[in-house]
C-alpha cells in the first residue's frame, strides 16, 4: 500500500444512522460499521487509525429503507421500474476536495481543476479529483452521472495571475453559470515572485485606485505592493492599483456623527439652563408669610335676648 502523508489522513468515529449513509466493509456488506476509521484526501475510507495497518477499505452506502420507503406501493414501483432503483441503490455521493498543484505545475505555470454541477441547483459546485471527474464524465455508474455535470478549468498559478483566471472564468461561465463562486481566489496556489512583472496593459474594468476610480492604461506587478500605475518600477511615488474583488473598504464618514454629537451637546446645555432658570425663578414664600397664623374670629352665633317689653294689661282693661 502506497505512503500518504498524515496532513492528508483524517481520523474518524463511524456511528450508525437511519438517515444518513453508514460504513461498510467487503468482509460484512451487510452490518454497518460503527468505530475509528481513517479518512484520505483522496475521498477514500479505512477501518482503524493507523493507515499502514488498517483493517481494510470500508465504502458508504445508504439505508434503503430510508432512502426510498417501504410499503405497498414501493414494491409496486420495483416490480415495474426496478431499473431506477438498482442505479440508485448502487451510487456514492460525490466527494469534494481540493487539487493541490504539484511541482511540475508551477513550472509549467498552470494546472487543471476539476468540478461537478449539479443540474437542479444553482449553485450546486465542488471541486472534484481526476478520478471522480473521469467517472462522472464517463457514466461509470460510481456516482449519478444523470443528476451531475463535470467541467474542468486551466487555473494559472504563474505570472499575471489575476487577469489569466479571471478572464478563464468569464468564459467558463458561459455554459457554468456561477462558477465564479467556487473559484472566488484569483491568486490561489499562486507562490510569490520576486520578479517585477512589467509593461502591462488593462483596458479597463480590471483594475481600480482605492477610490474605485477604474484605471486604463499601462501598469506593473511588484512581488509585495501588488498592481501598481505604470509600466514600470520606478523610486517616486506612484499609485496602488487594486483588483475589484480587494478594494480597500472605505473609512466610514464620521462627519454626520461630529455634527449630531454637537447639536446633543447644545440641546443638553440649553436644557440645564432652562431647569437653572426655572429654579431661580420659582415663587417662594417670605418670612413674615411664613410666621403669620389666620387671625381668630368669633365664629360662635350670636345669642340675642328678646327686649321685654310692658306686658300688663291697661287698667281697666280687663273686659270684664
Amino acid at each position: 500500500m502506497s505512503y500518504i502523508p498524515k496532513s492528508k489522513i483524517i481520523v474518524k468515529i463511524a456511528q450508525f444512522s437511519d438517515i444518513e449513509e453508514n460504513f461498510f466493509s467487503k468482509s460484512s456488506p451487510n452490518k454497518a460499521y460503527t468505530g475509528p476509521y481513517i479518512e484520505t484526501s483522496d475521498g477514500r475510507y479505512f477501518i482503524g487509525t493507523n493507515f499502514t495497518n488498517n483493517g481494510g477499505e470500508l465504502f458508504k452506502k445508504l439505508n434503503i429503507s430510508a432512502n426510498f420507503g417501504t410499503g405497498e406501493d414501493f414494491d409496486t414501483y420495483l416490480n415495474l421500474r426496478p431499473t431506477p432503483y438498482n442505479f440508485l441503490n448502487k451510487i456514492k455521493p460525490i466527494p469534494a476536495i481540493k487539487k493541490i498543484p504539484t511541482e511540475k505545475d508551477y513550472e509549467r505555470g498552470y494546472y487543471k481543476r476539476y468540478f461537478s454541477s449539479r443540474v437542479n441547483q444553482q449553485f450546486g459546485y465542488k471541486e472534484i479529483s481526476f478520478k471522480t471527474y473521469n467517472s462522472i464524465n464517463q457514466q461509470q455508474g460510481e456516482y449519478d452521472h444523470h443528476l451531475h455535470d463535470v467541467g474542468l478549468i486551466n487555473w494559472a498559478i504563474k505570472g499575471n495571475v489575476y487577469k489569466i483566471n479571471q478572464l478563464t472564468i468569464i468564459e467558463k461561465e458561459k455554459s457554468f453559470p456561477n462558477i465564479s463562486h467556487l473559484f472566488p481566489i484569483l491568486n490561489e496556489f499562486q507562490r510569490p515572485d520576486l520578479q517585477v512583472q512589467t509593461d502591462l496593459t488593462t483596458e479597463g474594468e480590471e483594475l481600480y485606485y482605492a477610490d474605485g476610480t477604474e484605471y486604463i492604461g499601462s501598469y506593473h506587478i511588484h512581488p509585495t505592493e501588488g498592481p501598481m500605475e505604470g509600466a514600470k518600477h520606478i523610486l517616486t511615488s506612484h499609485s496602488k492599483l487594486y483588483y475589484s474583488d480587494n478594494l480597500p473598504i472605505p473609512a466610514r464618514d464620521t462627519s454626520v456623527d461630529e455634527e449630531y454629537k454637537q447639536y446633543l451637546e447644545e440641546e443638553k446645555k440649553k436644557a440645564n439652563r432652562i431647569r437653572k432658570n426655572n429654579i431661580i425663578n420659582r415663587p417662594t414664600a417670605t418670612r413674615d408669610q411664613t410666621r403669620t397664623t389666620p387671625s381668630r374670629t368669633n365664629t360662635s352665633p350670636s345669642t340675642t335676648t328678646p327686649s321685654r317689653g310692658n306686658t300688663s294689661s291697661p287698667v281697666g282693661g280687663s273686659g270684664y
